[in-house]
């Protein structure tokens, strides 16, 4: 109801929580500021990110679920070890899809168009819902697609290998090496920083008795971002400076199947699932290299 989509836009209405990332698919979760370190790359995380009953935590690389069809998110303080596992001692987020219900046919689609400053595109959005129920009030299965583009506005600029100062710096060193200064014309580009993703949902519910529910869900999200949003101190107002394009693709999909109910002594809940992700990057690391010889 809110319209949140992405991290970026729940994380700031929980007081408890924070993030870092890189890019998309580069996120670590920080609760009440407890964390091995900011990115926390090759870390035990201090705080786990759920999707539904199954975890999908992965330390400084979590994966960001759009928020499409989605009942709710919780944030749940830490320590949650006895519920959640050793990677939630700080604390949990948990991000609820809405469930297929058996109790009448339902279905929407939206779609949304937004004019994005310091932009020559436009931000697009597409979403839509369809829940049929097979038997009635017992079985029903319930799809979710949807496709969103994000505008670039970070332009790559023409810059040298070898600014000036650098140049005159090994220079006048007497000793530094100053090679072959080369520039990036092959490479200049406006809104080098647009992506999109594209992914969907299919879910089961099957109301075995009053006592006993059963679900089933496949979850799948594709994310390709032409370039980063980094910018260059010493440049204009988002403009960077790149030697070699850079993208990133984050392509996931989660299989669950989990049964709730009721032992009269106590309620259970068994889950199982499979989570599976190919995430590949190129940056380039010109300028940072520049430093270093």
């Amino acid at each position: 109801r809110q319209g949140f989509a992405v991290l970026d836009d729940y994380a700031n209405n929980i007081p408890s929580l924070a993030f870092a990332r890189r890019e998309p698919a580069g996120t670590a979760i920080v609760f009440r500021g407890v964390a091995a370190a900011g990115i926390q790359y090759g870390t035990n995380p201090s705080a786990s990110v759920y999707l539904d009953e199954a975890p999908i935590t992965q330390a400084g690389l979590n994966p960001d679920p759009r928020l499409v069809d989605i009942e709710r998110v919780e944030a749940l303080s830490g320590p949650q070890g006895t519920l959640f596992g050793d990677a939630s001692q700080s604390g949990t987020l948990r991000i609820i899809t809405n469930k297929a219900y058996p109790g009448e046919m339902d279905g929407w689609l939206e779609g949304d168009m937004a004019y994005v400053e310091h932009s020559n595109d436009t931000d697009r959005d597409v979403s839509g819902m369809v829940n049929i129920p097979v038997i009635q009030d017992k079985l029903a299965i319930r799809l979710v697609g949807f496709e969103s583009h994000e505008a670039g506005y970070i332009d790559n600029v023409l810059v040298s290998s070898q600014p000036d100062k650098w140049v005159d710096a090994r220079i006048a060193s007497g000793y530094l090496p100053v090679g072959v200064s080369f520039d990036n014309a092959n490479n200049v580009d406006d809104d080098v920083n647009s992506s999109k993703t594209v992914g969907g949902r299919a879910a089961a519910r099957w109301l075995v008795n009053d006592d006993w529910t059963v679900d089933a869900s496949g979850i799948v999200q594709n994310t390709d971002v032409d370039g980063f949003g980094d910018v260059d101190l010493g440049l204009g107002e988002l403009e960077q400076g790149r030697f070699e394009d850079e993208d990133l693709k984050d392509n996931w999909y989660q299989l669950s199947l989990g049964m709730e109910g009721n032992l009269g002594f106590a309620d259970t809940v068994l889950t199982g699932s499979y989570f599976n992700r190919d995430l590949t990057y190129e940056a380039d690391a010109t300028n940072y290299l520049h430093g270093l010889v």
